[in-house]
């Protein structure tokens, strides 16, 4: 049988892989309802992929294997799911600690389901699967090695390998195809308040750091081919619409990463290109099959994406209505009953010394207040803290992650919540009181109280300096030995991009964490 790796773009995070007696489906969001409560829209839209799919499953003549990565919804996408015939399919699943994503496969009539251990390779028909798994309680998130007998294809998507990918290469080799997320996810600043000026810089200082980041790796893993991939998405919700078409976006386009990409220093033979849905890459003859069709109809991207919108404006008025709570003091009623659940198990609540705020946006002067330190949960009719989180959510919204019809990170996800923090300072624990449900809250307080406990110390020298520093980073652990020193002062995590001050004993600067800096005194 011929030799073949034939790479179809399913679009966003999306692929459908070909081999010579396997098929490896990744990631399918094919969803017409977009994600995140019809927040997140495929670009450019894919949802006839599906029938592509259904299609080839069809057909009966190979061994079918889907990978999810992670829970996310543009991931994990359960309408793809039930609109395929998963009866002939076996699921490749990175095992977390929070099972959600393997009991929601569960529920699907699937031919076999593998769950796989970091870094754990398994021989399947005609190819070796390897799943790279990211669990920090905060994210989960993992990436998948395919190899077949000559080619090979390494997509970690959104997960943020990029501190082990030295040890990948040493391991299982270079390569061939590799893919990875070049845009940012967060509803950091886009739902933050910060003035024009400001938020153009924090916007366009978190899209260069992302290049670089990716940047790097491509050119430390030096595929043939790199398949930019995994978003972003757009925004079709007419309160949101502003935010596709922002100057300094965090939210970069294909095109303009491959720009910056032709000008980062890497091999000149790494082949870095994008596969809109439906596009294909034959890797043993290097043969990309494009649709030139669908490149002319996205050439103007604001008409395309108001195009698009229009014919989901019916569908938000009436998602909205049908959702829209009817009974304010019964949501604020039950949303305290939860937050106390949650910081009943909150061990690290004294760790927190500003309140946190929350409200709806229909409601000017209403807000729950939680007092942290003393578990004290009140209701207010104002912000009287100096120093303070803030989130206003849309009362529907809200009421859908009250109801458990979400979780508390999707709603996060939608982008339709207004923040502040006072001062301008991130703080972990914070962010993982609200995104997290109610039994996870104290396995991320236990998980970063375990980062705190590693003793481990790595040196590195900047600016003509030896500085010991511990290994790992406090926000999420990533490796530092893989950092890189910026301006002769500032160590730089391979991840998130935080800046740990050297000068100030390693401080980060953006939030309260350090890495316990030392000069080390040159021998006399």
């Amino acid at each position: 049988m011929e030799y073949l790796m034939q790479i179809t773009s399913l679009g966003h995070a999306g692929f459908m892989v070909e081999l010579e007696k396997s098929v490896v489906i990744m990631d399918p969001w094919l969803s017409p309802f977009g994600a995140f409560d019809s927040s997140w829209f495929q670009y450019p839209r894919n949802h006839h992929m599906l029938s592509e799919v259904q299609d080839r499953l069809a057909v009966r003549d190979k061994e079918f294997y889907l990978y999810i990565s992670h829970e996310h919804k543009d991931h994990f996408d359960e309408f793809t799911l039930n609109n395929i015939d998963t009866s002939q399919i076996t699921f490749l699943i990175p095992k977390y600690r929070r099972t959600e994503l393997l009991d929601r496969i569960q529920n699907f009539n699937s031919k076999s389901l593998i769950l796989f251990e970091d870094g754990k390779s398994i021989s399947l028909e005609g190819c070796t699967v390897t799943i790279f798994v990211d669990d920090q309680e905060l994210n989960r998130d993992s990436g998948i090695l395919l190899e077949s007998d000559k080619s090979s294809f390494l997509n970690i998507n959104d997960c943020k390998l990029y501190d082990r990918i030295p040890w990948i290469l040493d391991r299982w080799g270079r390569p061939d195809v590799f893919s990875c997320q070049f845009s940012g996810a967060s509803w950091h600043p886009v739902c933050y308040q910060y003035d024009e000026k400001e938020y153009r810089r924090i916007s366009r200082s978190k899209k260069f750091s992302k290049f670089t980041n990716v940047a790097r790796v491509i050119a430390k893993v030096n595929p043939q081919y790199y398949l930019a991939a995994a978003g972003p998405p757009v925004f079709l919700d007419s309160n949101l619409m502003g935010i596709n078409f922002q100057e300094d976006s965090p939210f970069p386009r294909a095109p303009e990463f491959l720009e910056y990409l032709n000008r980062y220093p890497k091999d000149d033979n790494i082949q870095c290109d994008e596969l809109l849905p439906g596009e294909m890459l034959n890797v043993k003859s290097g043969v990309f099959k494009k649709d030139l069709d669908l490149r002319q109809r996205i050439e103007s991207f604001q008409d395309y994406v108001y195009k698009y919108s229009k014919e989901y404006a019916e569908y938000f008025n009436r998602f909205q209505k049908e959702n829209f709570p009817t009974d304010p003091d019964k949501l604020f009623s039950d949303l305290i009953q939860i937050l106390e659940a949650k910081i009943e198990n909150f061990s690290l609540n004294h760790r927190i010394t500003r309140p946190l705020y929350l409200g709806t946006t229909e409601i000017e002067n209403d807000w729950i207040r939680i007092d942290f330190f003393s578990k004290k949960i009140e209701k207010t009719e104002e912000i009287y803290d100096e120093n303070y989180y803030s989130i206003k959510v849309p009362g529907w919204q809200l009421s859908r992650a009250v109801s458990g019809r979400i979780t508390w990170e999707d709603m996060m996800l939608t982008f339709r919540e207004i923040m502040n923090r006072k001062p301008d300072v991130y703080q972990t624990l914070v962010i993982g009181f609200v995104v997290m449900e109610v039994e996870d809250v104290n396995h991320l307080c236990n998980y970063l109280l375990g980062l705190e406990q590693r003793t481990d110390r790595i040196v590195v020298e900047a600016g003509g300096n030896l500085y010991s520093v511990d290994k790992y980073c406090p926000h999420q652990g990533s490796d530092l030995s893989e950092g890189e020193i910026r301006e002769e002062r500032f160590l730089i995590c391979p991840r998130h991009r935080w800046e740990y001050d050297l000068w100030t004993d390693g401080i980060c600067i953006s939030s309260n964490e350090t890495i316990n800096a030392v000069i080390l005194e040159p021998d006399a």
